[in-house]
């Protein structure tokens, strides 16, 4: 499995103490660690080497991998993460594994919490980072740190005679989180303790409203031809969350839609009034106590397809092994149309294509919290099932199955 690993306290301490267990408990799993350096400090360089040289000194392989595309365009902080991620993911599937372990902690879940929590977020938003997320349906990041405070991983790290390597970046205050961690550091164990108990409670929120509203899909969801689905409405938490996510899938949103308007569809519906709107890039009716959502046809993408897979409008995923060049459209149904000849003037090539549906709120990012959910909807869908968790239980740490 892989190790992403900064050279921070959290990640090597993640990365000593790793090896450690698994040289004792699990001899028979190999261990590569990966350091990404985003290249946007000089020192950056000489700091992967360093964390190289510690790997070597443990007799544990390390590799690093350098972000070529550092210096183009905006919203750095959000690309230097989809990089990451993306590295990480390609170095996996070279290493044989679909596994990579990261040192984020209590603190950074703390973190989490509070900026969350500025930013209004109720129950379900408040809950946290999972304990494991599927990254492009391919990748689970598992963080087994997350009940540990940083200050407990330091003296772990100060008792080996290991000092760690600081981000000066983590001191810039023009960051959010670098704001909040100063906070953090502040607090006293009875206020950590507080917060700790409060994300606790938005889990369990979050568990029970994810049990819920797979109950309610299994029960009074069913799909509609060609692509949209039917709800049987009910006034219960669930149906609003249920009729969230479905509105997503069907219209192709990576973003659920604004709950505020589907609690008050959610409410015309439940009391009996006919209702036609859109939303979600849906053509959505209300009618007799149910809600029928299908795409509605605008925006609908042409693409060029050619001995690959691409994701058509956020619906599907199309892939074919043969080198010529394909289109593909929309037909009259809002369905992918596969043709030979750009337009959608040349020949029909359905058979020369496979086509799967795609959840899309759950394509990029999963969050183990919501993994039951994803795979009830591909039950719906008839869509691949997600991988299984990689872990049995996490109450006192990941034990990877």
């Amino acid at each position: 499995m892989l190790l992403a690993i900064s050279g921070g306290s959290d990640s090597l301490a993640l990365l000593l103490s790793f090896d450690a267990w698994r040289r004792i408990h699990a001899p028979h799993l190999s261990l590569f660690a990966v350091t990404v350096d985003h290249a946007l400090r000089p020192e950056a360089a000489d700091e992967a080497e360093r964390v190289a040289q510690i790997c070597a000194e443990h007799r544990i392989p390390h590799k690093t991998l350098r972000w070529e595309e550092a210096a183009k365009g905006s919203a750095l902080s959000q690309r230097a993460r989809e990089a990451r991620y993306a590295l990480l993911a390609r170095a996996a599937e070279q290493a044989g594994t679909d596994l990579v372990l990261t040192g984020h902690t209590q603190d950074d879940q703390i973190e989490t919490h509070l900026m969350r929590k500025a930013r209004s977020a109720t129950g379900y938003g408040l809950s946290g980072m999972a304990a494991a997320t599927l990254y492009r349906r391919r990748l689970w990041i598992v963080r087994p740190l997350l009940t540990h405070s940083r200050q407990a991983l330091r003296d772990y790290l100060c008792s080996m005679n290991q000092a760690w390597l600081d981000d000066p970046s983590n001191d810039d205050e023009a960051y959010e989180r670098v704001r909040v961690r100063r906070a953090v550091a502040k607090m006293d164990a009875a206020a950590r303790a507080d917060i700790c108990s409060a994300i606790a409670k938005a889990q369990a929120f979050r568990a029970r409203l994810v049990d819920d509203t797979v109950s309610l899909i299994r029960t009074n969801a069913s799909p509609v031809e060609p692509s949209g689905f039917r709800l049987v409405m009910t006034s219960e938490e669930a149906c609003i969350h249920a009729l969230r996510v479905l509105l997503a899938i069907a219209g192709g949103g990576s973003f659920l839609p604004d709950e505020g308007r589907v609690r008050i569809l959610t409410h015309r519906a439940v009391n009996g009034e006919r209702v036609t709107e859109t939303l979600s890039r849906c053509v959505v009716q209300a009618k007799d106590g149910c809600v029928t959502m299908k795409r509605e046809r605008r925006d609908l993408p042409q693409i060029a397809l050619e001995q690959g897979s691409v994701l058509w409008d956020g619906r599907f995923e199309i892939t074919t092994q043969v080198s010529e060049l394909l289109w593909v459209a929309a037909g009259d149904d809002c369905m992918p149309k596969v043709v030979t000849g750009a337009g959608g003037a040349g020949d029909t090539a359905l058979e020369r294509v496979q086509i799967r549906p795609v959840a899309s709120p759950f394509k990029d990012r999963l969050s183990g919290l919501d993994w039951p959910l994803a795979n009830a909807v591909a039950q719906l869908l008839g869509a691949d099932a997600p991988p299984a968790l990689p872990y049995s239980g996490h109450d006192n740490g990941i034990v990877l199955t």
